[in-house]
């Protein structure tokens, strides 16, 4: 899958790979990945009980928690965090 910065089309340039590093986020995110998703889960929980998300894809974070658990969620060096590379299938 290639990878696409969120906000990536805003800028003609490349990001400096300075600015990269900074704003890198990563090494924070992997060691608090089930804080992280527990609040995503309750936020979830909310929308879908105001029928904003379906209980599948409300239950897709319990696929997600299992793959980090199992150390199975891939992150790529050029992710400037835990939710720009494998989350979005999320929102398919």
């Amino acid at each position: 899958m290639e990878s696409q910065k969120l906000w990536g089309g805003r800028f003609v340039k490349p990001t400096d790979p300075k600015l990269e590093k900074l704003n890198c986020s990563l090494a924070v995110d992997k060691r608090m990945y089930a804080e992280d998703i527990e609040g995503s889960k309750a936020f979830a929980y909310a929308l879908q009980n105001i029928n904003l998300l379906t209980e599948d894809e409300e239950a897709r974070l319990d696929k997600i928690r299992i793959e980090w658990d199992n150390a199975e969620f891939v992150t790529l060096s050029e992710d400037e965090d835990i939710h720009c590379q494998n989350i979005s299938p999320f929102f398919l």
